[in-house]
């Protein structure tokens, strides 16, 4: 019964992650990335804070000087850069095709944890990456502008470059991990925005966007509790797939979904996927 919540919410987490990429794409229609991200990035913050509050961990967790420093340029890659990246490249090839580019973000883990932390590499993992790097090619053969997916790329190797810290400075709570994170990164979202936005306006889409952000990464932290890392790790990264499927029957006419943009992202959460078994 554990296994099939566990399973479910990681599942959902997925699920959460890919309509976030078509509420994102609807939301930067009205607003510049730059404005679209600190707010989505701020909303995500304040229910995260706000569960770390209501559950106490705010108070009880013990805080460790280094731990929080490690969590704090965690958030800095992972939110300042990894998502003004990410949703960047949202506004230049779309959502679907983003968020498969960063979904290089298992690769870019997998090929820092060998530098950095020493870890080994199998054959399994040198194949996915192979798989990965064959998605998005297919991805970039289309009729797109390759410096979008480029960029979201780059913002993969920012969540990469993230989870190295992560994994070093991680309290005993998640969510209070998190909330640490976020708000370390929401200072310099701000001064990007102010130099660089085009103005303030909120809109209902952003309001979602950081809602379901939230919430994906509850499900996802409440799946690593009651499931093996190595099954809930994959299945979360299926929402390239997902944010695919929604585009292409919610938003089709702004992201012009091909089967060739299908196939490249379901190559590259294979490859995904055959890296983290890896």
């Amino acid at each position: 019964m554990n296994f099939l919540a566990g399973y479910t919410f990681a599942l959902l987490a997925s699920v959460l992650w890919g309509f976030n990429g078509i509420l994102v794409r609807k939301a930067l229609e009205k607003v510049d990335s730059f404005t679209g991200t600190f707010y989505i990035v701020f909303i995500s913050g304040i229910f995260l804070l706000s569960l770390s509050t209501i559950s106490g961990d705010v108070l009880t967790v013990e805080m460790d000087l280094r731990k929080v420093l490690l969590l704090s340029l965690g958030g800095i890659f992972q939110y300042f850069f990894g998502r003004t990246l990410t949703y960047f490249s949202v506004g230049v090839v779309g959502s679907s095709r983003a968020f498969t580019g960063t979904s290089t973000r298992i690769m870019f883990s997998a090929i820092l944890g060998v530098v950095l932390l020493s870890e080994r590499m199998g054959i399994v993992s040198l194949a996915g990456i192979l798989v990965m790097i064959a998605g998005l090619y297919i991805l970039s053969s289309e009729r797109i502008r390759r410096e979008g997916l480029l960029i979201s790329i780059l913002g993969g190797l920012s969540y990469g470059i993230a989870s190295i810290f992560i994994k070093s400075g991680m309290l005993s709570s998640p969510a209070l991990s998190n909330t640490i994170s976020v708000f370390s990164a929401i200072p310099l979202i701000f001064v990007l925005a102010v130099k660089k936005g085009e103005g303030w306006k909120l809109n209902r889409f952003l309001l979602l966007s950081g809602f379901t952000m939230f919430l994906g990464t509850y499900c996802y932290y409440v799946s690593l509790s009651m499931i093996p890392v190595v099954i809930a790790v994959p299945v979360s990264n299926l929402y390239p797939v997902f944010t695919t499927l929604f585009s292409y029957f919610l938003i089709q006419k702004l992201e012009n979904i091909t089967i060739r943009a299908f196939l490249g992202s379901l190559i590259a959460v294979f490859g995904g996927i055959l890296i983290y078994f890896g």
